[in-house]
């Protein structure tokens, strides 16, 4: 019986997925012209309103099969196509099951669904996460039921969650009954670090930031995309610009590469401050719309940059079967910085306007940087070339502000310290040189003075008889 029940959630999912397919192809043959293949969710996704109602309550095996389903197919949902939907969906007058709304609140009570175990080998998860949430404005109404896949394990009542979901259940005196939402958006109550304070203030998902430590000494890949664009976006928010004023942030940690290399999931997403000195600066475009959208603009900068080890030696081992020798740093170490925008001293040193198309321009400073650490990237090298070829790593910052340790002072206060020392010490040498020969001086003249009055104390005149004769 089991095995045939097994069959059967097989055959049902393949089905499924054929469904979803054959959907997928049909808006492409359609095209733009029917607006239903652009805004209805539930074609998209394969669920008309009836199959939607199958889903809630989710209180026995087939609904919450059902629902299970449903969330698979929404986590395969772009963002960027769910606000296409949302907006349009905005439009109508009255909401209909399969809308897709915007939901934020805070989190009354957290339960975990087990998804029918027939299901999870397909599905690729085990359980549902259903979430009570008092909406915004907190206090007004009754709370709406939000199920997802994608909750982190430190989400707690009282945290804020943000999230684009489909209506799975009609209203109720005008409030939403309940809704099916990919990965929520997690801003904590009370974030464990000042940076992911600084970050969940500026409305980033804190939740990706376990998976962005999980890919350390790994290149750059889609994963990273969307939290990327994030960090990018909210460091250069730390700064402020004409419209927003600068956050108030307290003082960033000092750290220093070593740090990075040795315990970088202990700074993901912190607010740290490093002096680095820079090599390279390029300008990135960014290609994608989506991206250009989140990002408010066509291109940001990546700074090539060193930090100091010390005393401390970095090997990296060569590619296995290589036979190469491990490829060894000292004194310095490689330091990638990222950064919307360029500081306006900066861009006066470069000479670069800030829509220039220059791309890569070669520049020695010492700066300090103040940013958000993301994590340790890897990325092929000339110099790892020489050791086999292996990937290189290191830390990657998103920067918020870029402060120039360069002495711009022609006549610099350390030299101007020694000649004042110089002329110093001259002046107490010709002085002691004064006082010296005055103290000789007037020694010289006592001893004179003393031998003299001993001449007179002592001197002996002549008998009377011997001057007379020497008088005749």
């Amino acid at each position: 019986m089991s095995g045939w029940r097994n069959r059967r959630a097989t055959a049902t999912v393949r089905n499924d997925r054929n469904t979803q397919i054959l959907v997928a192809l049909l808006i492409l043959l359609v095209g733009p012209t029917h607006a239903i293949g652009e805004s209805d969710l539930r074609l998209l996704l394969g669920f008309d309103s009836e199959r939607i109602k199958q889903t809630w309550p989710a209180d026995n095996e087939d609904s919450i099969g059902e629902l299970a389903k449903l969330l698979y197919r929404i986590d395969r949902i772009s963002s960027g196509k769910l606000d296409q939907i949302a907006k349009s969906d905005a439009q109508r007058d009255a909401r209909v099951l399969g809308d897709v709304v915007m939901v934020a609140g805070v989190i009354q009570s957290i339960r975990s669904i087990a998804v029918p175990p027939q299901l999870v080998e397909f599905l690729e998860f085990g359980r549902i996460i259903e979430l009570r949430i008092e909406q915004d404005p907190v206090g007004v109404g009754p709370a709406i039921t939000l199920f997802t896949t994608g909750l982190p394990t430190a989400a707690k009542s009282g945290d804020r969650v943000l999230s684009k979901a489909m209506m799975i259940a009609g209203t109720q005196n005008g409030v939403l009954q309940a809704v099916a939402a990919p990965r929520v958006t997690w801003l904590p109550a009370t974030p464990r670090r000042v940076g992911w304070q600084l970050l969940s203030q500026q409305g980033v998902d804190l939740g990706n930031l376990a998976a962005v430590a999980a890919r350390n000494r790994k290149p750059l890949s889609h994963e990273d995309t969307a939290i990327f664009y994030d960090l990018l976006v909210a460091a250069d928010g730390i700064e402020g610009s004409n419209t927003a004023p600068r956050i108030q942030v307290p003082r960033p940690a000092s750290i220093n590469a070593v740090d990075l290399l040795r315990r970088p999931t202990d700074f993901t997403g912190e607010w740290i401050q490093i002096d680095l000195q820079t090599i390279q600066l390029t300008r990135i475009e960014v290609q994608d719309t989506v991206r250009q959208e989140q990002l408010g603009a066509d291109h940001y900068y990546q700074i090539d940059a060193i930090g100091d080890l010390g005393n401390v030696v970095v090997k990296i081992a060569p590619v296995e079967g290589s036979g190469a020798e491990p490829a060894l740093f000292e004194k310095r170490y490689p330091v990638s910085i990222v950064c919307k925008t360029l500081p306006a001293w900066l861009r006066q040193r470069i000479g670069e306007p800030e829509n220039d198309d220059a791309v890569v321009t070669q520049l020695t400073i010492p700066v300090t940087v103040d940013g958000f650490f993301f994590r340790l990237w890897s990325y092929s090298s000339e110099y790892m070339r020489q050791f086999g070829g292996g990937d290189q790593f290191g830390p990657l910052l998103m920067a918020a502000e870029i402060h120039s340790r360069e002495v711009t002072d022609p006549d610099p206060i350390g030299v101007r310290m020694i000649g004042w020392i110089a002329a110093l010490a001259t002046g107490i040498a010709v002085l002691g040189l004064l006082v010296w020969s005055f103290i000789v001086a007037r020694r010289d003249r006592e001893v004179q003075r003393i031998r003299k009055q001993h001449e007179a104390e002592h001197l002996q005149l002549p008998e009377q008889n011997e001057l007379d004769s020497r008088s005749e």
